[in-house]
């Protein structure tokens, strides 16, 4: 490959430098496919509210911040599509002198087509990676610490 290099012209700034039909229908194909189809909207149809009610906490959420309605979540509070916030402590069990790491991420969780009564999620900061799960109804629910009501954003007007 190297002497193939050495072997092939030398190549100068051309002007009056023109592409073939075929190369630049085939360069269209590939920024088109290159271009966003469409923009991500993480947290769509929730409303907008200019103060954090209170009972409620916020977590970050690609360039938002989600409002979340703090409640011990049962199993009918599991709603197909709905939004959540997950929480993730590492060790699972630790001494009590231990520290633990709290890890908190926006979801959305569906039901798991090949598990009944299971439900999956999907990180809402990694929209384009596979979902996680099967993870099974009272599981599940424990592991969720609120439902997402809304956006924060200072002085935002409801429409």
């Amino acid at each position: 490959m190297a002497a193939e290099a050495q072997r092939a012209p030398l190549v100068r700034e051309q002007s009056n430098f023109a592409l073939s039909p075929a190369i630049a229908g085939r360069l269209q194909e590939c920024a088109a496919a290159l271009a966003p189809v469409e923009t991500f909207d993480p947290l769509p149809s929730l409303g907008l509210f200019d103060r954090v009610p209170d009972g409620c906490d916020v977590v970050p959420v690609r360039g938002h911040v989600a409002i979340v309605e703090r409640a011990a979540l049962t199993t009918d509070d599991l709603t197909e599509g709905g939004i959540f916030v997950y929480e993730r402590q590492y060790p699972l069990h630790p001494a009590a002198d231990a520290r633990r790491d709290c890890t908190r991420f926006v979801v959305r969780i569906y039901r798991d087509e090949r598990v009944a009564d299971a439900w999956r999620y999907r990180d809402l900061d990694r929209p384009h990676r596979p979902g996680e799960g099967p993870f099974h109804d009272i599981a599940f629910a424990s592991m969720l610490i609120g439902r997402v009501i809304g956006v924060y954003q200072p002085k935002a007007v409801n429409k």
